[in-house]
């Protein structure tokens, strides 16, 4: 009887364990669901390097890739990323040869784009034409967030091979009123 009787609380323990294991797997997959054309519940992450980036700036980044040539859902003209900088991080001057819009969904930051300053705000838009400088430093003390999408203009898909480069000024810093 004792046999029976544990032979059944190790099969319970089991089923439970099954069952559990189940369970965890469509919480999991309920988060992080995706498929060709959908993602929910997407989450950043930290960029391990870049560029000529400081690890100063990558550590207060994150970034998710959404749509895109390497994002989860695969298009080789366009690029849609989710971004978020830290309170009070500065993104000095850069530049790259793709265009690209930011549109800002929370938090707030001074820009420089190109010779225009201004301070965008959620429901602020911006455009970067090719290789025009632009920088920005986090002014609210939440993250600054945006959804950054990128194209390849006319389909000149090279553009995916330039990266972005931080800008040196005469100074010797990125963007002098940024600092």
């Amino acid at each position: 009887m004792r046999l029976r009787a544990r032979r059944k609380q190790a099969q319970d323990a089991r089923r439970r364990d099954v069952v559990g294991r189940k369970a965890d797997e469509r919480r999991t997959q309920a988060m992080h669901e995706q498929g060709a054309h959908f993602i929910k519940n997407y989450e950043l992450a930290r960029m391990a390097s870049y560029s000529n980036y400081p690890e100063s700036l990558l550590a207060a980044m994150q970034v998710k890739s959404l749509v895109g040539p390497r994002g989860p859902i695969a298009d080789q003209d366009i690029s849609v990323s989710a971004f978020q900088l830290e309170p009070g991080t500065v993104y000095g001057g850069h530049a790259h040869p793709h265009p690209e819009v930011y549109i800002f969904l929370a938090g707030t930051a001074e820009c420089e784009w190109g010779d225009e300053t201004f301070t965008a705000e959620p429901g602020t838009v911006t455009h970067c034409p090719p290789n025009m400088s632009h920088a920005l430093r986090v002014t609210s003390s939440e993250p600054l967030q945006a959804i950054i999408v990128c194209w390849a203009p006319d389909g000149d898909r090279s553009v995916w091979n330039g990266i972005s480069t931080l800008l040196e000024t005469p100074r010797g810093g990125a963007c002098p009123h940024m600092r």
